[in-house]
């Protein structure tokens, strides 16, 4: 039996992926290259999403292997936004 590859699709989610009212600022950073998911005896890619109402939605789009899900937090990318956006608030 064939089968297919499982995917958590990309898309846009208002009703669940939102800023919730009482959250100061919100950075999403996002991907749709995983194939590897949690990496379990079931192999699916988890792709992100957009948040609805996030003060940043930031798609990347190169520089992920496979394991794009877990790999997005240390891209220099991220890291970047993540520590300015500190710095701005810090005073």
């Amino acid at each position: 039996i064939k089968h297919k590859d499982i995917n958590v699709w990309s898309r846009s989610q208002p009703e669940t992926l939102y800023k919730p009212w009482n959250v100061k600022m919100w950075l999403n950073v996002y991907q749709t290259v995983d194939t590897l998911g949690l990496k379990g005896k079931w192999k699916f890619g988890i792709k992100g999403s957009p948040v609805d109402g996030a003060d940043q939605n930031v798609f990347i789009k190169t520089g992920l292997g496979a394991g794009g899900h877990g790999e997005i937090a240390y891209h220099d990318k991220t890291l970047k936004l993540f520590k300015d956006a500190l710095q701005k608030e810090i005073p």
